[in-house]
Order: C-alpha cells, then sequence, then structure tokens
C-alpha cells in the first residue's frame, strides 16, 4: 500500500541523523491512523553530490555555515529567475556576503548548482511513483529554498497533491509570507504541529474542508484564510516518540555512509525555555511563539533513549532542548548513569551550574554541552540579561574539562551599548584562560522574535531589513523578504563600530584557538602532605609554583569561585587562618601570576586538578 501522506526532509538537512521534527510528525499521524512515509532527499542529494566528487565535508561546510550559502544553491529558475534582484545574481550575492566564504568554497556553490536541475527532476520522479495525496516539507535553518523549489516542481507535475509546510522556518509573519507569497504552498502549519497536524491531516486526506485551526494558512477557493496564533501549545506527554526507521534503513545503502563515522538520533525532552519565560535573553531569536517551557517524564526521557539506543544501534545522541529541566539532574541523569551504558549526549543549560550537576552530566554520558556562555565581560552579559556572570562561565569552561565534557561556546560581540573597554579587559584575561576549550567569535546578529528585533526602541537599536542576502534567494519585494527573513541588518545608535575596539581580543581568541592542542589541560595542580604544586605549562617555558600550609588551603577553597571574606572563614573552620592582610597579598600574587582571575570582588582558582574526579 502506498502512503497517502509523504513527508520530505530536504537539503541541506544535517546528514548524521534523521529528522526529529518528520520522524515526530510520522508518529503523530500513525496515532490517527494515518500512513506517511519520510523521504531523506537531503541524503539523496548528497548521492548526487558523491557521485559529482562531492565530500561528506563539503556537504557540511555548506550547511553549517552563515548567509546561506545553501539556500542561494537552490535559488534558480524557475523558481527565482535569474537577475531577479537586478543585478548579476552570482556576482550580487558574492558582494552580499562581503567576503565571508574563500574562493574554493564560492567556486564549489557554483559547481553544485549546476546539479540541482536533475536533482529536482529526480526527486519529482520519486514522488510522483508514489502517488500521495499530500506532501509535507518541513523547514528549518537552509531548507527554505530547497523546499520551495521541489514544491513548485511538483505542483507542476501533480497539480492535485497538497502541499502542506511546517518547521521553524514556517513560525510567526514568515509562514504567513511564504503561503501569500507562493500560491503552490496550499497549507502551511505555524507553530507546534501536535495540536493541529491529526485533523488537519485527516480533513485533506478525506477531502473536507480544512477547519481553521490556530496558526494555519491555508486557501479556500480564490480566498486566503490565516488563522492567527494563540492557541494551545501541545504538553510533552502529547509528543509521540519519534520514527526513525526509515532514515537508518536508507543512510546504510548510500555509498558515502563511511563518510559519515557517527551517527546521531535527536531527541526532545522539554521545548521552551525557563530562563527566557522570565528573562529573554537580548539577542536570542529561539523558541518563535512557544518559549513557556514544557518537560517530558523523566522516566519516559530515559526509556526512549535506551530504547532508541536498542532498536537503530547508536550511542550518540543530540537533544534539541534550549536548556535543560532542572529536575533531570535528579532524576534523568542518575537513571542514565546506573543504566551502564555509553552513551554520549549532548545538551544546552545555562553556564551557572554547580560542580555536582557536571559531575552528574558527566556519569551520565553527558560528554557535550552549550552552556551559552556567549562573553567574559560580567557587564555585557548583564547588557544581554544572561542571568550569569564571567566568573560563572570560566568555572564552567574549567568544570567541564576537569569532567572530561567538550564545550561548544562563542564570544559575541557588537551588543547595543556595549562598552569597548570590556573587550580590553577581555584581551587582558584570555592568557589566562588558554588551557581550558577556547571560543569562536561572532558579530552579533539582529533575529526575528528576539527582544532587538521586536522592540528595537528599547535597545536603541534601528532595524533596517532583511539582511542583504535574501534578496538572491527570492524573488519578492522587499516588504515580503522582510516577513520571510530570520536575520536582519540594523544599526546600534550611539555605540561605536566593533571593529575599533575588538581587534586585540579577536588576535588573541584567534591565537587561542590555534595553538589550543598544545595549551589545553596545561595548568594543574598536585596535592601534597601540607602543600600544593601548580605546573603552568600556558607558556613557552614550564613554571613550578608551590604554596604551602594556609596558602595551598586558600587555593583549593577558590574552586568555585569566593571573596577574600568566604576564603577566611573558610580556613578558620578548618583550622588553618591567614590574616587579612596575608591573604589580600596571597590573592594579588596569584592574581599577578595568573592562577586565578577576579570579577565582582570574587576570586576563583584557574588551575585543574591533575588526577580526574571520580
Amino acid at each position: 500500500m502506498k502512503p497517502p501522506v509523504i513527508l520530505v526532509n530536504m537539503p541541506w538537512a544535517m546528514l548524521r541523523a534523521p529528522s526529529l521534527q518528520l520522524s515526530t510528525i510520522k508518529a503523530l499521524l500513525a496515532r490517527h491512523g494515518i500512513i506517511a512515509s519520510v523521504l531523506n532527499l537531503n541524503l539523496a542529494w548528497m548521492k548526487t553530490l558523491h557521485e559529482a566528487g562531492f565530500s561528506v565535508a563539503d556537504y557540511i561546510k555548506v550547511e553549517a555555515a552563515a548567509m546561506a550559502p545553501g539556500d542561494w544553491t537552490f535559488a534558480i529558475p524557475p523558481f527565482r529567475p535569474a537577475s531577479a534582484a537586478g543585478v548579476d545574481d552570482v556576482a550580487g550575492y558574492r558582494d552580499s556576503i562581503r567576503g565571508a566564504y574563500d574562493d574554493a568554497l564560492f567556486a564549489a556553490l557554483l559547481r553544485m548548482r549546476e546539479l540541482v536541475p536533475g536533482f529536482v527532476d529526480a526527486c519529482v520522479e520519486r514522488i510522483v511513483a508514489r502517488a500521495p495525496r499530500v506532501v509535507g516539507f518541513t523547514s528549518t535553518f537552509q531548507q527554505n529554498v530547497s523546499s520551495l523549489l521541489l514544491a513548485q516542481a511538483l505542483k507542476q507535475r501533480l497539480p492535485d497533491v497538497i502541499t502542506v509546510f511546517g518547521g521553524a522556518n514556517c513560525d510567526g509573519p514568515m509562514g504567513a509570507a511564504l503561503h501569500r507569497s507562493f500560491d503552490f504552498i496550499d497549507v502551511v502549519v505555524r507553530g507546534e504541529a501536535e495540536p493541529v497536524a491529526g485533523q488537519l491531516f485527516s480533513e485533506l486526506l478525506m477531502g473536507k474542508p480544512i477547519s481553521p485551526q490556530p496558526g494555519l494558512c491555508f486557501r479556500q477557493g480564490t480566498e486566503r484564510i490565516e488563522v492567527p496564533q494563540g492557541g494551545r501549545l501541545a504538553t510533552m506527554d502529547e509528543v509521540p516518540t519519534p520514527d526513525h526507521s526509515e532514515y537508518f534503513a536508507e543512510i546504510d545503502r548510500m555509498p558515502f555512509a563511511g563518510e559519515i563515522p557517527q551517527r546521531w538520533i535527536p531527541f526532545e525532552s522539554a521545548r521552551g525555555c525557563w530562563w527566557g519565560q522570565k528573562h529573554h535573553c537580548t539577542f536570542c531569536g529561539l523558541n518563535g511563539s512557544s518559549m513557556r517551557f514544557r518537560s517530558k517524564a523523566p522516566d519516559r526521557v530515559v526509556s526512549e533513549l535506551v530504547d532508541n539506543a536498542s532498536r537503530y544501534g547508536v550511542t550518540h545522541f543530540n537533544s534539541s532542548d534550549n536548556i535543560i529541566e532542572l529536575g533531570y539532574f535528579e532524576s534523568v541523569l542518575p537513571q542514565l548513569s546506573a543504566a551502564g551504558y555509553d552513551f554520549h549526549i549532548f545538551y544546552e543549560t545555562k553556564s551557572n551550574i554547580k560542580k555536582p550537576q557536571i559531575a552528574a552530566m558527566a556519569a551520565a554520558g553527558v560528554v557535550e554541552v552549550q552552556p551559552g556562555i556567549e562573553s567574559l565581560s560580567t557587564k555585557t552579559l548583564k547588557l544581554m540579561k544572561k542571568g550569569t556572570t564571567a566568573l560563572q562561565n570560566v568555572r564552567m569552561l574549567k568544570w567541564s574539562l576537569e569532567h572530561h565534557i567538550l564545550i561548544e561556546w562563542n564570544l559575541l560581540y557588537g551588543f547595543p551599548g556595549e562598552d569597548p573597554e570590556e573587550y580590553r579587559k577581555m584581551a587582558e584575561l584570555v592568557p589566562s584562560l588558554v588551557h581550558l576549550e577556547p571560543p569562536s567569535m561572532f558579530a552579533i546578529d539582529v533575529q526575528r522574535f528576539s527582544p532587538y528585533h521586536d522592540r528595537p526602541e528599547d535597545h536603541q537599536i534601528t532595524v533596517r531589513g532583511a539582511r542583504s542576502y535574501y534578496r538572491f534567494l527570492y524573488p519578492l519585494a522587499q516588504q515580503d523578504l522582510d516577513d520571510i527573513a530570520y536575520s536582519f541588518e540594523f544599526e546600534a545608535r550611539d555605540s561605536p563600530p566593533p571593529q575599533s575596539y575588538i581587534r586585540p581580543l579577536a588576535e588573541r581568541v584567534e591565537a587561542w584557538r590555534r595553538e589550543s592542542p598544545l595549551r589545553l589541560n596545561s595548568l594543574q595542580f598536585r596535592r601534597g602532605p601540607g602543600f600544593l604544586e601548580i605546573d603552568d605549562g600556558r607558556g613557552d617555558v614550564t613554571r613550578r609554583h608551590r604554596l604551602g600550609g594556609s596558602a595551598a588551603a586558600a587555593y583549593l577553597a577558590l574552586d568555585a569561585g569566593a571573596t577574600p571574606r568566604m576564603v577566611h572563614s573558610t580556613l578558620q573552620a578548618q583550622g588553618t587562618p591567614l590574616a587579612a592582610p596575608e591573604l589580600d597579598r596571597l590573592l594579588e600574587q596569584l592574581l599577578e601570576q595568573r592562577l586565578v582571575m577576579e570579577d565582582g570582588g570574587r576570586y576563583l582558582s584557574l588551575a585543574l586538578p591533575v588526577r580526574p574526579p571520580r
């Protein structure tokens, strides 16, 4: 029996993992008695590229790049006529990204473009052969233009097929603009699908009129219906366990499978952001219309991970959660630790968590973390409403390395109203931190749904409109581009250009990244009876420092960060008191030796223990 619903995962979706969105929708429709099949056309595109001599690494370069090179690759006729922006398409796009890519990558994009027409024709034939009634597209990141190009070609071949779009790129005004601008899109689902998909797909398959559920955009004859968003959000209990079977059945048959050494299973244990509900970070455009935090029952999270590992033979898991449920530190993580499997799990968290929580992550197999560090300046973090300090961020880096957890983090710059002096201070701090994981460094982006975009006047920002490269992706007028765009040009009023003050920090971060393989874990201490030995290999020559008695106890008391008064109290309780003037001199000496950092009157030890934690 041919499935009446085909769900399409277009380029440039990640190769090493199935689509969490489509695997979930497939399982959701099954609850309603609807058979759906997932077409992983991102894998088919990689096969096409592979036959043309491209590698998985080439695909990943495009997938991970900013300024939408993947979308541009598919922005070809008939979807987007040549020179639709009024200038030469290739030269115009290249100028709009202002040298963001090297010549080799841009040459690869041009070669890939030549393969697109044949690929799209083959995709249409695959779908036509299955004779579906409904074809659903998920669109996140760089999937918009490839999905639009295929939907257009499919409707020309099968005028009666019903096309449905959903995903992050369809939330809010973006989805409405897509539906308004492209008549080959029959329905757009804006926001979460669980509350509406069952009834919607049932009506589509039975030929019934579409009910005006919250967030839907659809057509009745010549009339466009745009139902406002604002319906109920899904509870995590009603979100089904995703069905990834078609991806795993297909990936091993691909000729490039050997180039993907490790597959991931994406999983979802929570939606929304409990921090963002209280204090929305000024630059963050995640969650869109669904900031309210909801999490799955702990037992279900554990059972789904174990069942997925057993079913698909995969031990690597990637959480889609924007922030981990705090209760999981006492429930999910201990259960995973007790299970005894060698899972490799990625999670996102805030950086102000405590050391026992990091230890719980490590014990459970959480070995990659994105803690949202963003800056090493408390003043700048306060400007962003991050709710963390520079000391807490560095502490997170230190404790994570101590527990063998890989940290993925960025240093952002260009915040409206930021103090250039803070960047000089961060540049001065970097040499103290080169034994820790280095960051990537990026200018901030004004994203849709962020406070910067939604309330620019509150932040002394003027939003100029969609980033310039969008006009080389879509054949649309500027107002429509502004509605479809997620990323925007902006001007921070009364703020100097970042290029005038970030160079010293950028140069030190680049050196940090370049030399990280040599310097990582190069500041360590050893405990001895009544003394502490610290080996400092952060420079060209390894230096050894010896702290005895109360000085050693004071250094150990700075592991989580402490004020001099707190250290004094700790030493008194241990029976190793140190007079206040002596403690002040010790802290000053440690600061000069870069063995500690100071932030807001608190001092943090920077050396890691030579002996790994139990």
